[in-house]
């Protein structure tokens, strides 16, 4: 992805085009709570989105398609990051 992933105050996400500063695609009010981290899982050209609603999700943003959702409803979710030597994708929470 050679791109820039934002997210604004209505949890829409955009893609941008770094070259032309341009947007490729917008996905909006597909989320229903604030958006708390985007990471770029290169390796399988998806993302998955942290949100404060206790769920992680995994989309594919040039399909605008969720592909998977994982609900963290016993805790929550403070930050996700993806190692790309190992190709893990580890996630940091508490509990209520």
């Amino acid at each position: 992805m050679n791109m820039w992933i934002t997210a604004d105050h209505s949890f829409s996400i955009y893609g941008w085009d770094i070259e032309k500063e341009t947007t490729n695609f917008k996905i909006q009010k597909r989320l229903k709570n604030e958006i708390i981290d985007i990471v770029e899982l290169a390796y399988i050209k998806k993302v998955a989105i942290g949100c404060l609603d206790k769920s992680l999700q995994i989309w594919n943003l040039y399909q605008s398609q969720m592909l998977m959702k994982i609900d963290f409803s016993q805790g929550g979710l403070h930050s996700i990051i993806f190692n790309s030597a190992f190709q893990v994708l580890l996630t940091a929470g508490y509990e209520n």
